[in-house]
């Protein structure tokens, strides 16, 4: 039940980190485990809630490919953005997002959860 209340803290987007080749070796194909033990860095280009418990990184890697990964597969980052051009972009992706509204009308509008309904699914693979 621990693992249930276990907070992480989660790199930001756009950050670098460093993959742990040697924790993925029993779930990634062989040409994967090869271009992570050569260049083990991605970038981190969003989030993805794995199995409920636990929230997985979405990296590009060095060869253009996306593939996720457990927080605990991830060694340490590297570099964060700390730009302010950056930043921008972030607060405009998060206005853009769901806004969160208590009220019933909000709620019951089809507009609304058609909206919430997409952006829920766009991580469903």
């Amino acid at each position: 039940m621990d693992d249930i209340n276990k907070q992480y803290s989660l790199s930001e987007v756009g950050s670098i980190v460093s993959i742990d080749p040697s924790k993925i070796k029993d779930r990634v194909s062989p040409e994967l485990i090869e271009l992570l033990n050569d260049r083990p860095n991605g970038k981190i280009v969003g989030y993805r809630i794995t199995d409920g418990t636990q929230i997985g990184l979405i990296l590009e890697l060095s060869n253009g490919k996306t593939v996720w990964f457990f927080q605990d597969e991830i060694k340490e980052s590297i570099k964060t953005r700390s730009n302010q051009k950056s930043s921008k972009i972030s607060l405009i992706s998060r206005e853009r997002g769901i806004k969160v509204n208590k009220e019933i009308s909000y709620l019951v509008n089809p507009t609304n959860f058609i909206n919430w309904l997409l952006y829920s699914i766009k991580d469903v693979q």
